[in-house]
């Protein structure tokens, strides 16, 4: 499943889908947010480019 965005409401996607142990295979896409961490939690990769 992919996020897009990697700010507020996706970290809170984050919390909900943890809450329903539904995180397998997640990753997040901004390419807008220059300042978007690599991993949210230090787990789900964040891509930045739709070349990645």
């Amino acid at each position: 499943m992919v996020i897009i965005g990697a700010k507020g409401l996706a970290k809170e996607l984050l919390t909900v889908l943890s809450w329903n142990k539904d995180t397998n295979n997640l990753c997040f896409f901004d390419n807008i947010n220059a300042d978007a961490p690599d991993y949210l939690n230090g787990t789900f990769p964040v891509l930045k480019s739709w070349e990645t």
